[in-house]
């Protein structure tokens, strides 16, 4: 992806912008919050360079030019160390050469890449709402936990967040994709087992719908008579 077009998406979001905080509560009215709304605020041009910047130094980015070759007309990304090298297309074989005034784009590292093909990215950001202007916090992510008495026909269990944040042990289940009224009653099953202080779902913004708050309404009450406060992230869509 081009500055440019990173550009382009900052404006429009900056334009339809109407949160006018970064992190919105919704409560119930004794002021017990449930659902925590995190929502993506609008950065400026030169935070945008910024974070370019900081990305690129870490890894997470790289630079590259997209070249298109003249004889085949394929399009090659080709890495700021290889552009040196970039006189022949990988594949025709034909010469090419970098057009002058290209713009750089940004492409991301391949661990990066897999990551958020693999969900794990979800997961990191889940993490990073619960370890908000927390004072302590340690976590282990994805863990496979095993069950004397199995849990809808399996005694073995994947929980995408496990962590303690100030002395409170938090269970969490991330769901990215549409949400079911099952996945809320197998959490509810798990939890019920371990019995953490905590447990939360992480669901996309635009899956919590009036079904998803009808199924969490029923999840918490039934962890609140096991004395677990039932908890609802909604993650913002990147």
């Amino acid at each position: 992806m081009t500055f440019a077009k990173m550009e382009e998406i900052r404006t429009s979001l900056e334009k339809n912008s109407q949160q006018p905080a970064a992190v919105k509560e919704v409560q119930y009215l004794a002021g017990d919050t449930i659902v925590h709304m995190g929502n993506v605020m609008p950065v400026t041009q030169e935070e945008l360079k910024e974070g370019l910047d900081e990305l690129v130094e870490l890894g997470v980015l790289g630079m590259c030019m997209d070249v298109r070759c003249p004889r085949c007309r394929m399009r090659h990304w080709i890495g700021i160390d290889d552009l040196r090298h970039a006189g022949t297309c990988p594949g025709c074989g034909s010469s090419m050469s970098v057009i002058p005034e290209t713009s750089w784009s940004y492409d991301l590292n391949p661990l990066v890449r897999h990551c958020v093909n693999s969900r794990a990215l979800a997961v990191w950001q889940a993490l990073a709402e619960v370890a908000r202007h927390l004072g302590s916090f340690f976590f282990t992510p994805s863990a496979e936990l095993y069950f004397a008495q199995a849990i809808n026909g399996a005694a073995k269990k994947e929980v995408d967040v496990l962590c303690v944040s100030d002395g409170k042990l938090l269970l969490g289940e991330v769901k990215e994709g549409t949400l079911h009224e099952s996945d809320f009653l197998e959490f509810a099953a798990i939890a019920a087992a371990i019995r953490p202080d905590r447990a939360a779902m992480f669901v996309n913004a635009e899956q919590f719908d009036s079904s998803a708050e009808t199924w969490f309404k029923q999840f918490r009450e039934r962890l609140a008579n096991l004395k677990i406060r039932g908890e609802l992230f909604c993650l913002p869509n990147y």
